[in-house]
């Protein structure tokens, strides 16, 4: 991440219009540097399409969740905000059920406190703290991240959605304080087979591929082979921050 944060900064010194940077899902730590992502998603990741629809839903919802508009953002630790009281805790992140414990345990019932977390959130950690905001007294309303990527590397898809709807059960706000925006989702039918020791090309149903990803989310989706990358091209360049 901090290697890609520098050579992005080196090359927006040029007065660089555009920077297109190319990642993957399982290296998506780093594209926390970027403005703007792309997912492409297909029939190489899973050739079942209501799965693919399924990841870009929860992909969707992570880096839709509402930006933090208000002050800046605190420093390398975990930060409690209530009211005109804050507390910063020691170390970055919440690994296990323990780590969520100890930070409700400086909660105050009813102060419908903050809590920025600037490094990882585990599942059972985000899990534990919906579970005890929703038997407590207003003790906890917002939970700020760094970016929607920490939520991607906390959880699988559907786990995901369930967690975030769990927060919604228990009147948290999921708040990101920053990380980029994602302006598409590109669908490809195309995978490789193994047949007789050989990889042959192989396809899905573009039609149902398409059809399950667009009817999954609200961002526009692509199947780049036939709209062509112009199209593509006009949604990361003119589509504004949400």
């Amino acid at each position: 991440n901090r290697s890609l944060s520098l050579v992005l900064d080196a090359l927006r010194e040029l007065a660089l219009d555009l920077i297109l940077v190319d990642g993957s899902l399982n290296r998506i730590a780093p594209m926390a540097a970027a403005d703007r992502v792309v997912f492409a998603t297909g029939a190489a990741r899973a050739t079942d399409p209501a799965l693919l629809a399924v990841e870009m839903r929860a992909i969707e919802l992570a880096f839709r969740l509402p930006r933090r508009r208000r002050g800046s953002y605190p420093g390398k630790d975990i930060c409690i905000e209530q009211g005109s009281r804050v507390t910063r805790c020691t170390g970055s992140s919440l690994y296990d059920a323990e780590d969520a414990k100890a930070i409700f345990a400086l909660l105050t019932p009813g102060s419908c406190a903050t809590v920025v977390i600037p490094g990882f959130i585990s599942a059972i950690a985000f899990e534990t703290l919906c579970k005890r905001a929703r038997d407590s007294k207003d003790a906890l309303g917002e939970i700020i991240l760094r970016n929607p990527i920490m939520l991607l590397l906390a959880a699988q898809s559907q786990q995901l959605i369930d967690l975030l709807s769990e927060a919604v059960s228990a009147k948290i706000t999921i708040t990101l304080a920053g990380g980029p925006h994602c302006s598409a989702v590109t669908v490809n039918p195309f995978y490789p087979d193994l047949r007789d020791n050989a990889f042959v090309p192989a396809y899905i149903d573009k039609v149902a591929l398409f059809g399950s990803v667009s009817k999954a989310v609200d961002m526009p989706v692509f199947n780049i082979k036939e709209s062509g990358p112009a199209a593509l091209m006009d949604a990361c360049l003119h589509q504004p921050n949400e």
